[in-house]
């Protein structure tokens, strides 16, 4: 047994090599990005002017409204996973920079396939009724074996390509492939008796 002084300074749980990196798209919605898109050249603007006539106050407000902006635009979501140490990190993107921390995979024992269902209302512009748009999102998950806790590995077109991930990731990580059946409580249980 290593006592932790050892594990701290083990170079093969610090050195991950990235084997496998999904990207799950961007963190903000369509209708943000656009309305940023269109609002910044006008900051980027005032940025410019500012540096030209030495405004250090312009120069500091309108910084101080680039960067979330650039912050929504660029922002990128995703996973990436080691085989070697069983490590996984969650990341985002901004500016192209990848921001996340390396996380054991150890508790995270199952591999399932699950469709999430996602609801978009789109409401027109001069008060015309409400649409509701369901759009359905299949998915390869690491779970924890009770299946209460699960982190999104990779965003699929179809069933048929999570499968094939959903194989392949159990096989190549050491994990178990199965069926997404959360284990109830024993509190829940009693409540749904009543």
């Amino acid at each position: 047994m290593q006592n932790s002084e050892e594990l701290i300074d083990n170079t093969e749980l610090v050195n991950h090599t990235v084997d496998f990196s999904f990207s799950h798209g961007p963190s903000f919605g369509a209708p943000a990005r656009i309305v940023v898109g269109m609002v910044l050249p006008i900051f980027i603007f005032g940025l410019i002017m500012s540096i030209l006539n030495l405004a250090f106050l312009g120069i500091f407000l309108t910084l101080i409204f680039i960067i979330p902006m650039l912050f929504v635009l660029t922002s990128h979501t995703g996973v990436q996973l080691c085989k070697r140490t069983g490590f996984f990190k969650e990341y985002t993107t901004f500016v192209g920079l990848k921001m996340g921390k390396w996380k054991s995979s150890r508790g995270l024992t199952d591999v399932a396939i699950l469709t999430i269902r996602k609801h978009k209302k789109m409401s027109g512009s001069f008060g015309g009724g409400v649409l509701d748009i369901e759009m359905a999102e299949t998915g390869v998950y690491f779970l924890i074996p009770t299946h209460r806790k699960r982190i999104l590995i990779k965003v699929c077109k179809n069933k048929k390509e999570a499968d094939q991930w959903a194989s392949q990731l159990a096989e190549e990580m050491g994990k178990k492939l199965t069926i997404f059946s959360p284990k109830l409580s024993q509190k829940t249980i009693e409540r749904r008796n009543r």
